[in-house]
């Protein structure tokens, strides 16, 4: 299901901690090289090697079909059958992906931030990827790659729409959004447990994992639906 409703043209940046201003997914996530010196169109190259980002990203947000910087920032309204999915669902559940291409821009919405804080009733399930990629290889607080507690607190400011320059942001804690973290066995991302308890996320699980051709760690498939499994039944006994 779409999870905006417009018909308007517009597009995804991200603003790096250095005021960069990156305009289009590809261009965040997959920069091609060949096509930024020719200007003509080419394949979209999602191995594991990647350009490195000039400075760690900030937040991302909507832009105008002309847009390209953050004057140009729009607030496209989310789908209204997405909002109020989110208000009868019995979990959520934020898969993997790309942090800021594929997680975040859904989450920005307005009115999605309000109605998962929302649910204090139901899990709220975080899997964590098993390999950094060219979004989290750097982090804006502390050097390095982005760790666990990142990745959490990234989603949280998404959902609070904290750093948007349009509306009102939300204070919401990261335990509104993330109860619990799925983890793939011998990922690369650093779990940081005693930060992740100082966010309200206090429950951590760890599953069984495989590695592609390139040594990315995934998931096993059979072992991580057992674990969301296990994690509702849990969590339906608590609540009961």
């Amino acid at each position: 299901m779409p999870a905006i409703c417009t018909e308007e043209v517009i597009t995804l940046g991200a603003e790096l901690e250095d005021g960069t201003v990156i305009r289009g997914q590809n261009n965040i996530s997959h920069p091609d090289e060949q096509q930024s010196h020719s200007g003509g169109p080419s394949a979209v190259d999602k191995s594991s090697s990647y350009v490195p980002l000039p400075s760690p990203i900030r937040r991302v947000f909507y832009l105008s079909r002309e847009g390209t910087g953050q004057e140009h920032e729009v607030s496209p309204p989310p789908n209204p059958h997405v909002v109020a999915d989110i208000r009868k669902v019995d979990a959520i559940i934020y898969g993997m992906g790309s942090l800021y291409t594929s997680i975040c821009p859904t989450l920005i919405l307005d009115g999605v931030g309000e109605a998962i804080a929302a649910r204090r009733e139901i899990p709220k399930l975080l899997l964590l990827n098993g390999s950094h990629d060219r979004e989290t290889s750097c982090c804006g607080s502390h050097s390095g790659p982005m760790r666990a507690s990142d990745v959490v607190q990234a989603i949280t400011d998404a959902l609070n729409r904290r750093r948007s320059r349009q509306g009102i942001p939300l204070r919401n804690p990261p335990a509104s959004y993330v109860t619990s973290l799925i983890v793939p066995r011998n990922g690369s991302i650093e779990v940081d447990h005693a930060t992740l308890e100082l966010l309200g996320v206090n429950h951590v699980v760890d599953v069984g994992s495989s590695s592609d051709s390139e040594g990315r760690i995934l998931f096993d498939p059979e072992e991580l639906v057992l674990a969301i499994g296990q994690m509702l039944h849990w969590h339906g006994q608590l609540a009961a």
